[in-house]
């Protein structure tokens, strides 16, 4: 009876918790609990507040768990790749073309994990044009002039992973019949064909 009612005191809410309960003890030597005060003799006893526990919300704990899934999504992908950098085109390379390609190459350290659904995005001029999961690709549609290319590994769910640095090169139109010559070249001299004197 004594433990049984020593719990329901402990469980008491906050609201009942400020009132006061009462200790006796009878003739027979029985110890007494009651929230009135009985006889003379009976000794107020103060309880403690219970604790407040907070629990999350739903969307806040779905919240902290992506927040959670991202930050170790950034590390696992730090620590699974330590380089990536463009080998073709080189920096500062004029490209003379009669198409308008461009061969993209990259160097990527260690290799590509191909099994967990990664690949390497190619972005031209600051917008993505090609994936690949090979060490390199062709990028078309490149017109004349100045550009820049970067390489960068994606997870299985589009996130960045590691990028390489960008590399500037130069485009020019080169004619398929006959293309101009590269800077500093000249063309060759034709001389005039010779005709015979009249006698």
């Amino acid at each position: 009876m004594t433990a049984r009612l020593l719990l329901a005191l402990a469980l008491l809410p906050t609201a009942t918790a400020t009132a006061e309960v009462y200790r006796w003890v009878d003739e027979q030597g029985t110890v007494h609990f009651s929230d009135e005060p009985p006889a003379a003799g009976a000794e107020p006893m103060p309880l403690k507040s219970p604790a407040v526990v907070s629990v999350p919300s739903p969307t806040q704990g779905a919240a902290q768990g992506s927040a959670a899934r991202q930050g170790e999504d950034e590390a696992e992908g730090a620590s699974a790749y330590k380089a990536l950098e463009i080998t073709a085109p080189s920096e500062g390379e004029i490209i003379f073309q009669t198409l308008p390609v461009v061969e993209v190459a990259f160097e990527l350290s260690p290799a590509l994990q191909v099994g967990a659904d990664h690949r390497v995005a190619i972005v031209l001029d600051g917008e993505p044009v090609a994936e690949t999961r090979n060490a390199g690709t062709t990028i078309t549609d490149v017109l004349p002039g100045p550009h820049t290319v970067a390489a960068q590994v994606l997870d299985a769910e589009g996130r960045r992973l590691i990028g390489s640095p960008p590399v500037s090169f130069f485009v020019r139109r080169r004619s398929a019949i006959a293309g101009p010559n590269p800077p500093g070249v000249n063309p060759p001299a034709v001389s005039a064909p010779a005709f015979p004197r009249a006698p």
